[in-house]
């Protein structure tokens, strides 16, 4: 997964055998969180996190490609 602000990756991760990922400290504010894996269609989450923030974001992939 990838965490965006506007079109520029400021930090990824990759999720573990049960499916759980951290991307570690990213910057407060508006961001793009997106899932993507070559078999499946990417998803895209917004959030908004203050300062000192923690947060969890979970994603269902559905089957297919993009385009």
């Amino acid at each position: 997964m990838e965490v965006k602000l506007d079109s520029t990756t400021i930090a990824s991760a990759t999720t573990n055998a049960a499916g759980a990922y951290d991307t570690g400290s990213i910057r407060c504010g508006s961001l793009n969180i997106i899932a993507t894996h070559s078999d499946y269609v990417p998803q895209t989450k917004p959030i908004t996190l203050q300062p000192n923030q923690q947060a969890t974001l979970d994603f269902t992939l559905v089957s297919g490609t993009s385009c």
